[in-house]
């Protein structure tokens, strides 16, 4: 029988068994100057009744105070005890929501599937847990951990044959490496020092109707200058470019990256390219060339293709537009004379199309919707909460910081058909979800919010399903059954 190789597993695996032997002992000693209370008794108010029984059971059992603690309960001692007891050992609260991240990653690890973890994900929890060694001062722990990660993902091969030691080495002293700038040299705007990072935030809607704030991003042969052609965007023009020759193609291409990933770029080039190809072929555009060439096009003939640019962000998910034949738009009708629109504009394109217009009007409301709630985050107070106006209906959304830096994961999903405000005030004064009430409490201080009004009732709840399904939120998984 074929063991199955999991290296990223069982590399983060023995990193989470130093973590676990080092902050036990931490805790157990920052308890025990909580006065006039034993630690067992501290530990068992501190945690959660299925966590505090579970607790008792192995003390039970005969394991010390110490080796009776879980990685699970690590987050919810401090969080219990800070004020107190940690605050005055550990200079940054943020170690909690580290703590919380290496939660997942032990239950990650204890489950494994049939692969492997992804490389990634692995590197960035042992880069975690060394973060919060160092935090508890546990040095040695922390080098045992920095040593599993830096085997793991070393640059170089692990079979490599090390140099002879009769080998000469050769080293470069800093004082003799080349300045950056004249490796890769700077804009004139950025060496000056005028940059505006706000004129480069791009916008497919600008550029569509020629307002675009910087001539990077407006002018098609500017755009191509200043772009790398990743092999990701490379793919999405030749796949677009195969499919309007009729030479195959995907009839519809979804982009999934995280904010800031370059799905609004990616679009930008390939709006240019289809508009503008004739004049980006040229000696400096060699790469131009060969896109065109892969798709099975000939580069010294106009594409002929004309374009509809439908950008969710720009469309109000409740109001309706007009298009610029004089038809009215909603993304959020389901009347046959809507749909009918949609299908006129798509029929005014040069076929085969690169979509497919049936539900486009829920599919465009959605997306619209999620674009909102992810982008226009809030902090979860108060004082936020109460500037918003009453009596205004619509869905809102919880989130906590991700893995990745300046990513978010949505905690939950939620609506009102009658206030947002109060429904939002609710959840600080009175929440009623067990799953959702710990998290609140555990991460207050880190948990945001993002809401979109809807003013029509009856799409409401049927929104706050699509969204509950496409983020699988974790406090909402009670709902999905």
């Amino acid at each position: 029988m074929t063991t199955v190789q999991r290296p990223n597993r069982d590399a983060l695996q023995r990193a989470l068994d130093i973590y676990r032997d080092a902050m036990r002992p931490f805790i157990v000693r920052c308890l025990k100057r909580v006065p006039g209370k034993r630690v067992e008794d501290v530990i068992q108010n501190s945690l959660q009744d299925r966590q505090a029984g579970q607790f008792r059971e192995r003390l039970h059992q005969g394991s010390s105070v110490e080796d009776a603690i879980d990685i699970n309960d690590f987050p919810l001692l401090l969080l219990g005890n800070w004020r107190d007891v940690f605050s005055q050992q550990l200079s940054n609260r943020d170690i909690l929501n580290e703590m919380w991240l290496l939660v997942k990653a032990r239950n990650l690890s204890a489950h494994p599937s049939t692969q492997d973890i992804e490389p990634e994900y692995t590197r960035t929890q042992l880069y975690h847990i060394a973060q919060v060694l160092g935090q508890i001062n546990a040095p040695n722990a922390k080098r045992a951990v920095e040593k599993i990660r830096d085997q793991r993902f070393s640059a170089e091969p692990a079979t490599k044959t090390p140099p002879s030691p009769r080998t000469p080495q050769k080293t470069r002293s800093a004082r003799n490496l080349t300045p950056w700038r004249e490796v890769i040299k700077p804009n004139a705007d950025v060496s000056r020092g005028t940059f505006q990072e706000a004129e480069f935030a791009a916008d497919l809607q600008e550029v569509y109707d020629g307002r675009a704030r910087s001539n990077d991003y407006g002018n098609p042969v500017a755009f191509f200058n200043h772009t790398y052609i990743t092999p990701g965007i490379r793919t999405l023009l030749v796949n677009t470019l195969r499919r309007l020759g009729g030479q195959g193609g995907d009839p519809v291409i979804q982009t999934k990256t995280g904010f800031g990933g370059g799905k609004t770029h990616s679009l930008i080039a390939l709006y240019h390219l289809v508009r503008s190809s004739n004049a980006l072929i040229t000696p400096a555009q060699k790469e131009i060339r060969g896109i065109l060439e892969e798709a099975g096009l000939d580069p010294d003939e106009d594409l002929q293709a004309r374009v509809a640019v439908l950008d969710g962000t720009f469309l109000s998910p409740t109001d309706p537009d007009t298009t610029e034949a004089g038809d009215p738009l909603n993304t959020l009708s389901h009347s046959d004379a809507r749909t009918r629109t949609v299908d006129t504009a798509s029929e005014q394109l040069t076929l085969p199309v690169t979509c497919t217009c049936h539900g486009l009007g829920v599919y465009m409301a959605l997306f619209t919707l999620q674009y909102q709630l992810e982008r226009n985050l809030c902090p979860f107070k108060q004082d936020e909460i109460q500037k918003l106006p009453k009596g205004r209906s619509g869905l809102y959304a919880l989130w906590l910081p991700g893995d990745i830096e300046d990513a978010y994961d949505c905690l939950y999903v939620g609506m009102s058909e009658v206030c947002l405000r109060q429904r939002l005030l609710q959840h600080l004064t009175n929440e009623t979800n067990p799953g959702l009430r710990l998290k609140l409490r555990m991460f207050s201080d880190m948990v945001l919010f993002s809401l979109s009004y809807i003013e029509r009732v009856e799409q409401i709840r049927e929104l706050e399903a699509e969204l509950i399904q496409a983020w699988q939120p974790e406090t909402n998984r009670n709902l999905l059954s």
